[in-house]
């Protein structure tokens, strides 16, 4: 009975040591698009499949390619966060703008970095579709 209960003690702390030991997922690649989005939540139905960055008179200027998967009509919400070469937020958090894409369909947004000073960005996303995480 002592050796069962230790077998199964045993047992168990394998089990919780291989659950303990998966490694994460690997970070996005840098300059992908995973890279630079911040999904709050799962998307379910709708993913950006494009995004480009230039600069244009000194300011960054983004273009974000939206696609919605589902058949139905789905709302999305989203802002961009700015980032000088230190890594810093510039300016303060942008207000959430709404915008709605149809079943099967795909949008376009666009955005004008506010300063001369931003090198990179990231595009903040969530919709009430959204799996929790």
């Amino acid at each position: 009975m002592k050796i069962l209960h230790t077998a199964a003690l045993i047992g168990l702390a394998m089990a919780v040591t291989a659950c303990s030991t998966t490694k994460p997922p690997a970070p996005p690649r840098p300059g992908s698009i995973p890279a630079q989005i911040e999904e709050l939540g799962q998307m379910e139905y709708l993913q950006v499949i494009d995004l480009k960055a230039t600069k244009h008179n000194q300011l960054m200027v983004v273009q974000a390619e939206l696609y919605n998967a589902s058949s139905e009509n789905q709302q999305l919400f989203y802002r961009f966060k700015w980032i000088d070469a230190n890594g810093f937020t510039i300016g303060s958090d942008e207000p959430w703008k709404p915008l709605g894409i149809y079943g099967l369909q795909r949008q376009t947004i666009n955005a004008v970095a506010p300063s001369p000073q931003v090198v990179d960005f990231r595009l903040v996303v969530q919709s009430p579709e959204n799996n929790g995480q």
